[in-house]
């Protein structure tokens, strides 16, 4: 468990800053599903600090859980192994390509917008 901590920790916050970043960008293309929806299912995040950073903060506890799922996925995978070396690039190269995968996912969304047959 100690040398899959680390890991832990690190997916925990690559997995906030990612939805930090994102749910910037979805406040800066629609102010009205925050204040409509997200800032009511966070109210026990609202310190009453600027309408910015709370949107932060909403980002960063919204997806926090998934780095560190994807942490210890990685680890417990990789680490059976005897080389741990080998064993820490092959975690750090499996994050770097989850988060490029999330962010082409996150980009291709927004290009691409809702689909017609998701709107009611």
């Amino acid at each position: 468990m100690r040398r899959i901590l680390p890991y832990l920790l690190y997916g925990a916050l690559l997995g906030g800053l990612y939805g930090l970043l994102h749910d910037q960008i979805s406040y800066t293309i629609s102010r009205e599903y925050f204040t409509d929806f997200k800032f009511h299912q966070f109210r026990y995040a609202d310190f009453h600090l600027p309408e910015r950073l709370y949107v932060g903060i909403i980002g960063f506890l919204a997806t926090w859980w998934v780095g560190l799922f994807f942490g210890w996925f990685l680890a417990r995978i990789r680490f059976n192994s005897d080389d741990l070396q080998s064993a820490r690039r092959d975690i750090l190269q499996g994050f770097a390509i989850i988060a490029c995968c999330a962010m082409g996912a996150g980009i291709l969304g927004g290009r691409r917008g809702v689909p017609e047959f998701l709107c009611l």
